[in-house]
């Protein structure tokens, strides 16, 4: 065999591996709190993204332990990634603890160079979409999240150069999301305090006050987003500034709640 011809087996399998390590990628699914969980499993790194939206990128694979991420309005969360392999070492599955939840992934279709076939992506992201189970009164947590994008929109650069405006919305849709999700813990446990024979005075209290907090937040939120409509329409000169207002009235409400 003269040089030529090993150079080029040589260059053939180099360009063979080459292909393999670029176009390797296993897609797993599933939701947490009502939203699309997704892990792109690449040769050497890992990405997770939340609704399509990247929140983690270029995970190694060995590093799947005490991982910290900051999801969109949820805030930061402590993750760890426990990888479920087949009898020939492949990925199948993943589960996802955050915090104290586990969030199971399914691994897509893969076509027959045993990577996710791409043609059933937007399949598998449709049957995700009819299979979620969101937070108690999803429709109000949607039309929150359709206003919170729609002010962030409208808040440029220039107005918030530091960035306070934007946290505190942040903050505050936070803080929404928890409360609906308390609500919803609430709602699931009735049937078993029920069982129990507890008093629900107690109960129908913390619900009540709850649901006064989230109301006070997406009553919040809607005079926020009335405010970045009327710059429009009357020409407001502060509207960072106006958005702060509010939002400090909230967060000030919320103190005086925690302290009675």
């Amino acid at each position: 065999m003269g040089p030529l011809v090993t150079f080029i087996i040589v260059l053939m399998v180099l360009l063979s591996f080459g292909a393999y390590t670029h176009f390797y990628r296993k897609d797993f699914l599933g939701t947490w709190k009502g939203q699309r969980l997704q892990i792109v499993y690449r040769y050497s790194h890992m990405d997770i993204l939340l609704d399509d939206q990247a929140v983690m990128h270029n995970i190694k694979h060995e590093h799947t332990q005490n991982l910290h991420c900051t999801f969109p309005l949820l805030g930061q969360k402590k993750l760890q990634l426990l990888l479920k392999r087949d009898s020939s070492g492949e990925v199948a599955s993943i589960e996802v603890l955050i915090d104290d939840e586990t969030v199971s992934l399914n691994q897509m279709p893969l076509n027959f160079w045993g990577n996710t076939d791409p043609s059933n992506r937007s399949k598998n992201r449709m049957i995700e979409d009819q299979q979620q189970t969101m937070p108690l009164d999803d429709s109000r947590l949607q039309s929150a999240r359709n206003l919170y994008q729609s002010i962030k929109s409208e808040l440029d650069e220039d107005e918030d150069e530091d960035g306070e405006t934007a946290a505190l919305l942040q903050r505050m849709m936070t803080e929404l999301v928890n409360h609906l999700e308390i609500g919803r813990r609430i709602e699931e446990s009735q049937s078993d305090y029920q069982a129990l024979g507890s008093s629900q005075v107690e109960i129908e209290s913390t619900k009540n006050q709850n649901e006064q907090r989230i109301q006070m937040l997406l009553n919040g939120l809607k005079d926020i987003h009335l405010t970045v409509i009327q710059r429009t329409v009357i020409s407001r000169e502060n509207l960072s500034g106006d958005i702060q207002r509010i939002l400090s009235k909230i967060e000030a409400q919320i103190e005086v709640d925690k302290g009675t």
